[in-house]
């Protein structure tokens, strides 16, 4: 019983540990950002996504980046504030690649669509690059 007990603990402990892990993103500050284009505040928020998107390349996908860009999406899509959708994975030929998103809110009943350039690298995490209007 005693090392039940202490298995327990030991469970609860982790399990809220891994929990306070979890990104705090404030998705209204984000929607604001993306609103007016405000790169510094959308970047403080996207950064909290990205911590944990180091690459991982395989037969598929010689970046390695591919998932974590669609855990991005989902992420935000989650959020039920901000819907995202992808543009293009690893597409505008810059060193390293950028891939592009679609992030669409809405804004007084009027939607609001912007495109996120995400920086892609084969050697680090995901990074937020720029905020632009669709094309």
């Amino acid at each position: 019983m005693r090392n039940f007990i202490v298995v327990f603990v030991v469970f609860v402990f982790i399990s809220c540990d891994k929990e306070n892990t979890k990104p705090n993103v404030d998705w209204n500050t984000l929607k604001v950002g993306v609103i007016q284009k405000d790169k510094s505040i959308i970047e403080k928020e996207i950064s909290k996504l990205l911590i944990n998107t180091k690459a991982k390349p395989n037969d598929n996908d010689i970046i390695g980046q591919k998932e974590n860009v669609d855990n991005l999406i989902s992420e935000f899509n989650k959020s039920k504030v901000l819907h995202a959708d992808l543009l293009c994975y690893a597409c505008i030929e810059t060193y390293p690649e950028q891939s592009e998103v679609t992030i669409t809110t809405d804004s007084s009943g009027v939607s609001i669509s912007r495109i996120i350039d995400i920086l892609t690298p084969k050697d680090n995490i995901l990074e937020f690059v720029n905020i632009h209007d669709t094309y």
